[in-house]
């Protein structure tokens, strides 16, 4: 059988001051009832009806049981606006969607050019569809940490934006977007061209650190993206992505991590 505690139990004086200066701010609730009380006896001795003292008593607790109706019922509807508000902030403003059978997460032989030929490229992603009822802004992708599966040390752990669409290489990239309410947007993790050299983001994206990102990739096996999603009003949101490395971008796949429960 639960228990409370008396701390839980007792009634603090801080909490009959919070109670009295409510019920105050309610005072014409008080009066109207004093009032209507008040007109009720004045009523009845026009009539020469004997009104016994305890009516005079009843005029004021009446008042203040009114007032403290007032007092208790905005109070409450603070408490709901207040339990709204949580439940909002729980839920994910934006879904994260990510594999071959989701629409704009991969992008598979795609005709581009590279270095000055026609080759093709397969870009791996993942897809945000805004759920929030809002439009974010200033949404980004930043690519935190990349490990890979079996490994102590991480391969890369320093913030870089990763690129929303377009996936065109002539096309400048975006690493910062609006995201209408119910409206769904790809951003790029890597791209793995013809050769199946393993490339960031997506063709057209300036790695600005000394290590080359394909250097990376230089095994076969299961590397692990590590990702952030923020937004302007926006939780933030961190996800993991698996890309099942092969050494041949057909056979490679990216899918993304479930969260536990």
């Amino acid at each position: 059988m639960e228990t409370r505690s008396p701390e839980k139990n007792a009634i603090s004086f801080r909490s009959i001051v919070t109670f009295l200066q409510a019920i105050l701010q309610h005072w014409r609730a008080f009066l109207v009832g004093v009032f209507l009380n008040s007109l009720t006896i004045w009523i009845l001795q026009n009539e020469g009806r004997a009104i016994p003292h305890w009516a005079y008593w009843l005029a004021g607790v009446v008042g203040i049981v009114f007032a403290s109706f007032r007092a208790w019922d905005e109070e409450r509807r603070k408490a709901d606006a207040l339990s709204r508000d949580v439940e909002r902030l729980k839920r994910p403003a934006l879904e994260v969607e990510c594999g071959d059978d989701v629409k704009g997460s991969m992008a598979r032989n795609r005709p581009v050019g590279i270095w000055g030929r026609k080759g093709v490229a397969d870009f791996f992603g993942f897809v945000l569809t805004n759920v929030s009822g809002k439009t974010i802004h200033k949404c980004r992708c930043d690519l935190v940490l990349l490990e890979r599966i079996g490994m102590i040390e991480p391969l890369f752990s320093e913030f870089t934006a990763l690129p929303f669409a377009p996936r065109d290489p002539e096309q400048e990239l975006a690493t910062e977007a609006d995201i209408r309410s119910g409206e769904s947007i790809p951003a790029s993790l890597c791209t793995i061209i013809d050769t199946n050299r393993v490339r960031f983001g997506s063709l057209g994206n300036k790695w600005r650190f000394p290590e080359q990102f394909e250097d990376f990739f230089t095994e076969f096996g299961d590397y692990v993206f590590h990702v952030r999603i923020t937004g302007d009003d926006c939780p933030t949101v961190s996800v993991k992505f698996i890309l099942v490395w092969t050494g041949n971008r057909a056979t490679s796949i990216m899918k993304l991590v479930p969260k536990v429960q």
